[in-house]
């Protein structure tokens, strides 16, 4: 071998023995993703911080010799790359993050001048080798900036001649614009759509089909393809002059019948007077508690205010006074009568009353299409208003942290189109959330709720399930931002969350409070007030007073008696500062053999007392909603007589609402609409429903109507 070629050889042998080694060392790598402050709406053009924080997992420390950064990358929603921000935030040179301790990358985004769906994936990488750590996609929506609303200006008033026409500043790229508008007394908003410059005029007729009062509109740009931008809301107010009396109209005053001075009402009113024989119309003028005026046209000598009219109005006095249109014009305005609504959330009304749903299994995706569209129709024929729904975190994101939002869009869509207000339950995180070092696609469904593992972080609360709530709530507000959402402009929104099925019940995992505070409370409602401000987070406890074990055939001194103790360890935390609203589910033994039922109503209504009782003892100045509550009638008698009969479940409706009510409970919601065999690990568990799995109503069903008015 000639030199050379001998020295050569030697110089790889060198490297293959040291340097070579090295770089091909197993070097044990690992990291998560514990916090993402990455912005789920963008304007366009608009620059923004960034901050993604990972811990290291692994057993090696992270340098920038060692060439390990954070990757970034980015993608739109047709799978094409675009650009919005570095593809690599290096460490410093010094830097050494240790196992165990964590490192915030901070970096600049710049949004493109097109509205665009852009997914962010950050994950640390290896350079020139491979890349470590679970990647979290977060998805981050470009729009158009809302509009600069310029006229008319905001709370202005305008009087009801000619309509108005609304004006605002023009946005750069827009082809065109949305404008909705929610005038008073309308139950839905109107749009209009291909407004194709900055200024409209409220057509003619819509603005004399529509009341007096308050209005509120708002207006997005749209590009090309159809795409709404962000919305801007702002209000004036319409009055209308009551007429003056023509001198020779003809017609007299009306005389009004009522209601009148000393009546307080708290179901929707019907105002009457005497029929005139001249008439053409009536013209009817409200005086509202809060001095707004509603006039009304209408040709009857009657009106009555709709549910959705009279629950949207506050309470307090009210004024009302009528004329008669007559064939040479108005004739005089008879004498003013007052009457009191006594409240907007009374006992009795559908909005009081709540229901637990059963449309679907456990797992929604396997339920037909069809059995949704004919649960939710019962329930709006009904006059329900709140459905209780449990759809999961292992429903919409994976292991892999790449999310699913088909189920929930599905739902949400179906609740819109039947005016049902969602209250959404959420537990039982994906597995690689509940432990870090998982790495299995998570089951669709796991019994036992639990809180995800880094509910101790630093920050005080858990950053991954905060992450989550945020694109969550984002997702379902009224008038989301999120293109594709069932919700995204649209009045209609989710904005009550609760949290957990019933922390403090050990059927249902072993939470305790700090571990509740931080993992599941204090999360979600930093999220909320980060996201949506007006929504509301519900603690979800249990008050179940059996002490023999009789209800789940298991004594459980811990299960029976611990709720005092642990909403007291709650309230020493500082919870109540991370809720809005106390939920608490009542159970007790339906059934006490040989006992009567009267004595069984007894037991249950005084369990049902201290339940409501404590929540408002423990949180003063917190609403209290009975979130579940019911007795299982044995549809099938596989209850081996401990389930009450179909009449008795019907009687205890009716004893349910009452007695909550009574005790000071806001809402109250019956566990649960269907029968469901997902409950078979309790004796009656499959029975709770109003409706068997069919649809096929109970005589619970038929009570159930009646006490909240409907048909």
């Amino acid at each position: 071998m000639r030199p050379a070629a001998l020295l050569l050889y030697l110089l790889a042998l060198v490297s293959c023995s040291t340097g070579s080694y090295v770089q091909r060392r197993q070097i044990d790598l690992d990291a998560s993703i514990v916090q993402l402050a990455i912005p789920s709406v963008m304007f366009t053009g608009e620059g923004g911080p960034a901050t993604v924080r990972v811990r290291n997992t692994g057993s090696a420390s992270w340098t920038a010799a060692a060439n390990i950064n954070l990757n970034l990358s980015y993608q739109t929603s047709g799978g094409r790359p675009m650009t919005v921000g570095p593809g690599r935030v290096l460490l410093f040179p010094d830097e050494v993050v240790e196992p165990g301790s964590e490192k915030s990358f901070a970096f600049d985004l710049r949004a493109p001048e097109i509205q665009e769906q852009i997914t962010i994936s950050p994950q640390m990488v290896l350079e020139s080798s491979r890349y470590f750590g679970r990647r979290v996609p977060v998805i981050t929506t470009i729009l158009f900036p809302p509009p600069a609303l310029v006229e008319p200006a905001e709370g202005a008033t305008l009087d009801d001649g000619s309509p108005p026409t609304l004006r605002w500043a023009a946005i750069d790229g827009a082809a065109g614009y949305t404008l909705i508008l929610l005038a008073p007394l309308l139950d839905r908003s109107l749009t209009f759509s291909q407004i194709a410059y900055p200024h409209f005029q409220i057509p003619p007729e819509t603005w004399a089909a529509t009341s007096s009062g308050r209005y509120f509109w708002g207006v997005a740009a749209v590009d090309a393809q159809g795409m709404a931008g962000a919305f801007t809301m702002h209000s004036f107010n319409k009055t209308r002059p009551y007429p003056e009396p023509a001198p020779l109209s003809g017609v007299p005053f009306p005389i009004p019948l009522g209601p009148g001075d000393a009546t307080t009402h708290a179901d929707p009113v019907t105002v009457r007077w005497t029929p005139l024989a001249d008439a053409t119309s009536y013209h009817v003028e409200f005086t509202l508690p809060d001095g707004r005026v509603v006039l009304v046209d209408i040709t009857t000598p009657e009106f009555t205010f709709s549910p959705e009219q009279w629950f949207s109005l506050p309470a307090g006095h009210y004024v009302w006074r009528v004329t008669a249109n007559g064939p040479m014009g108005p004739g005089p305005v008879g004498p003013p009568l007052r009457f009191t609504k006594i409240t907007t959330d009374r006992p009795g009304s559908p909005d009081t009353f709540g229901l637990d749903e059963h449309i679907f299994p456990i797992d929604p995706s396997k339920w037909p299409e069809a059995a949704v569209e004919q649960g939710m129709t019962m329930l709006q024929q009904a006059g329900v208003k709140w459905v209780k729904v449990a759809i999961q975190w292992a429903f919409m994101q994976s292991a892999d942290g790449t999310f699913d939002w088909t189920v929930p869009d599905r739902f949400v869509a179906k609740a819109r189109d039947h005016r049902l207000h969602l209250v959404w339950m959420l537990s039982t995180p994906p597995a690689s959330l509940l432990d870090p070092s998982a790495r299995q696609v998570a089951p669709y469904y796991q019994l036992i709720p639990d809180i995800p593992a880094d509910w101790n972080d630093p920050a005080g609360y858990s950053p991954t399930f905060f992450t989550f709530m945020k694109q969550l709530i984002a997702r379902y507000k009224p008038y989301s931002h999120v293109v594709g959402s069932p919700t995204y402009g649209q009045l209609y929104g989710v904005q009550h969350w609760a949290m957990g099925v019933e922390a403090n019940n050990t059927i249902f995992g072993k939470i305790g409070p700090e571990q509740y505070l931080k993992g599941w409370l204090k999360p979600a409602f930093l999220a909320k007030q980060e996201v949506d401000p007006e929504a509301k987070i519900l603690a979800m406890l249990a008050y179940i007073p059996d002490p023999l074990g009789t209800i789940l055939g298991l004594p459980d001194p811990a299960l029976q008696n611990n709720v005092i103790d642990y909403v007291n360890r709650l309230r020493d935390l500082g919870a109540p500062d991370f809720f809005d609203i106390a939920g608490v589910s009542i159970y007790t033994d339906a059934k006490r053999g040989p006992e009567s039922l009267e004595k069984a109503n007894s037991l249950d209504q005084t369990a049902v007392r201290r339940g409501v009782r404590l929540m408002r003892t423990a949180f003063p100045g917190k609403p209290v909603w009975v979130t579940e509550a019911g007795w299982g009638a044995d549809l099938r008698e596989k209850g081996d007589g401990q389930c009450v009969s179909l009449q008795e479940q019907a009687v205890y409706v009716p004893i349910l609402y009452d007695t909550a009510m009574a005790e000071g409970a806001e809402k109250v919601f019956w566990f649960g609409f269907r029968d469901s065999l997902q409950e078979g690990e309790f004796p009656c568990g499959p029975w709770l429903g109003l409706v068997d799995l069919h649809f096929t109503p109970k005589p619970s069903w038929e009570a159930y109507r009646r006490k909240i008015g409907g048909r």
